[in-house]
């Protein structure tokens, strides 16, 4: 039987993820969690939170404020099909890609991009539209010319 769980009007900036996340330790892996809410803003809320948390998140009826958890192992859910966007040393090899994944957005280099985020659009998103193996020289020429 799916456990269910009533918070009223309460919101997260009032404490709701506490009862929701207090709920939760009762719940095992895989299973869910019914959560009856009158707050007009719970369901954004507990979306996002789901999201930072791991759990899967859906909405059965958003007109009624009723939502279901599934309760899963946050750190497998939330970088399961993660991938690292390059590598931080640009002497690495493969380190900066040449034509990056359009879901990396702005992540920085090496970091661990979560599955799931949109795709970016970004004009310029080849190496060779923007990278410089000699920055630095060009960097120190335009500082001598400046002075």
């Amino acid at each position: 039987m799916q456990k269910t769980i009533d918070i009223e009007s309460l919101g997260f900036d009032e404490g709701a993820h506490v009862i929701i996340k207090h709920a939760l330790k009762s719940v095992k892996v895989d299973q869910s969690l019914k959560i009856q809410a009158s707050s007009k803003a719970i369901g954004t809320q507990l979306q996002s939170w789901c999201r930072d948390q791991g759990h899967d998140f859906k909405t059965i009826s958003h007109s009624s404020g009723v939502f279901q958890i599934t309760k899963k192992e946050i750190a497998e859910a939330r970088w399961k099909k993660a991938e690292r966007a390059g590598a931080t040393h640009n002497q690495k090899d493969g380190a900066v890609k040449e034509s990056p994944k359009t879901h990396w957005g702005l992540a920085a280099r090496g970091a661990i991009v979560e599955s799931g985020t949109p795709d970016f659009f970004f004009g310029l998103n080849h190496k060779s539209q923007l990278w410089a193996d000699n920055l630095l020289e060009m960097y120190n020429q335009a500082v001598q010319w400046v002075q």
